[in-house]
């Protein structure tokens, strides 16, 4: 019963999860932060998609942060593909 009111009333699973990716990436108001907490701590499939968000996001960090040197590699000056892709869009 207290699973359907919270579900119903106070947050969805849909918008759970959408907060759950939003405050990996931005701040969330107090209120929303109230309301998700209130939600995982009710919702177990809701909790366990945090826990895998956070995890995911903490491995990519990791993995970019060990791989930096690399993306100089693959990332380098841009000017010649910025110009032939100018020349291709007039033609």
């Amino acid at each position: 019963m207290l699973d359907k009111i919270i579900h119903t009333i106070i947050l969805p699973c849909s918008q759970a999860t959408l907060l759950v990716e939003k405050r990996l990436h931005m701040d969330i108001p107090v209120w929303k932060k109230i309301q998700l907490g209130v939600h995982l701590k009710a919702c177990k499939s809701c909790h366990i998609y945090s826990k895998k968000a956070d995890f995911i996001e903490h491995a990519i960090a990791y993995y970019i942060k060990q791989h930096e040197g690399d993306a100089k590699k693959y990332f380098t000056d841009n000017k010649d593909f910025i110009e032939k892709v100018k020349q291709n869009i007039k033609k």
